[in-house]
């Protein structure tokens, strides 16, 4: 399935159409200060001009509230995730000031709070100042596993309790083959590291900035085959960061052991199987021609025959290597995602379509 880079911008804060472009009002920012005695930090946005997002949180507890601006100009939160309102904010800025009421039926907590400054280019809830003090020091666990003979090391980092729904997993193992380091550090994660594979931060921002809520991140690669020759792992994409629907993917990785390269499956086809002249060099996916694309679907079984139309036009595949055969995955649109499965053709009917490269790897992975 098409690979999504995971925590980078997967989807605009806010659609284009919805962009604002009056001027700035005096309430936006991101903020900090008090609600009653209680440490917040709150953002503001206006985000056209019927549309305008907001979200705060308590410093205690780093999960965020969504805040929605009524017609008369105040605030209210719908805590929990139910359409309950809790609360009705009437708020009054001041130049780098904000201040005024929380009230809950006959309940009412003064609100003082100062500006904070932050970019505000993507709106003030898609600020990185607004999710700063969430954003705490990584905790790495690990445990221990097998498959088959395979040792190795489940990772998961826990970045807090900021952001309960995100969840970061990984593998290490002890190195035997010359590329084993090399693999080991491929396949590490870094939330920290903007733009990288883990980079949830940037998904929340992406959320918040579009709705005013949290969105959810997941990312994870976890072993499928390993031989002395080649290492296979799977890797697994999902969650919301903003725009019109949730996210999934999924694909397969390859590397050579003995390199600690990844290893481009399409080369081990010959271009009866896999046409050259399709390829992105940037993609773990290949186009698959007609011939070879009909053993692959003779792999699959389908609930419907809507799906097996969909999967039947898949043009690109995501290839895996099995201890056994190769493995074929279609890059299907969301809306079709659920048809998607794996297709395993095993080494001996894959015979006639192999390269020299391909027969090559099949060999040492046998002799694995």
């Amino acid at each position: 399935m098409k690979r999504l880079a995971a925590g980078l911008a997967l989807f605009a804060a806010v659609p284009a159409a919805a962009q604002d472009t009056s001027p700035p009002q005096p309430w936006e920012g991101v903020w900090q200060g008090t609600l009653g005695t209680y440490p917040v930090r709150l953002c503001l946005s206006q985000r056209s001009e019927t549309w305008s997002v907001g979200a705060y949180y308590y410093l205690s507890q780093l999960k965020t509230i969504g805040l929605d601006r009524q017609d008369d100009g105040t605030w209210v939160e719908k805590a929990g995730g139910s359409d309950a309102v809790t609360g009705r904010w009437t708020l009054r800025p001041s130049g780098n000031a904000l201040s005024g009421e929380w009230k809950q039926g006959a309940k009412s907590l003064p609100l003082a709070l100062t500006r904070v400054a932050a970019d505000l280019s993507d709106g003030a809830c898609a600020a990185r100042e607004f999710l700063a003090p969430r954003i705490q020091p990584v905790k790495l666990r690990e445990t221990p596993k097998a498959l088959g003979k395979f040792a190795y090391r489940e990772l998961a980092w826990d970045v807090g309790k900021g952001f309960p729904e995100v969840s970061l997993t990984s593998l290490a193992y002890a190195p035997v083959q010359p590329g084993d380091k090399a693999i080991n550090a491929a396949l590490g994660l870094d939330p920290a590291k903007r733009e990288g594979e883990a980079d949830y931060v940037s998904c929340f921002q992406g959320s918040l900035g579009s709705l005013g809520t949290d969105g959810d991140f997941n990312f994870g690669y976890a072993p499928r085959a390993a031989t002395s020759s080649f290492l296979t792992v799977t890797a697994n994409a999902g969650g919301f960061c903003g725009g019109a629907h949730p996210y999934a993917d999924y694909w397969w990785l390859t590397f050579d052991r003995q390199t600690g390269k990844k290893v481009d499956l399409g080369t081990w086809l010959t271009p009866a199987a896999v046409p050259r002249s399709d390829w992105f060099e940037d993609s773990a996916l290949r186009p698959l021609s007609p011939a070879f694309k009909r053993i692959v679907l003779r792999r699959l079984k389908f609930a419907d025959s809507e799906c097996r139309a969909v999967v039947s036009e898949a043009e690109y595949w995501n290839i895996g290597l099995d201890r056994a055969g190769l493995v074929f995955s279609p890059s299907l649109p969301h809306v079709a995602m659920a048809c998607g499965d794996d297709a395993a053709v095993p080494f001996a009917e894959l015979g006639p379509w192999l390269s020299a490269a391909g027969k090559a790897g099949v060999a040492r992975q046998k002799g694995g």
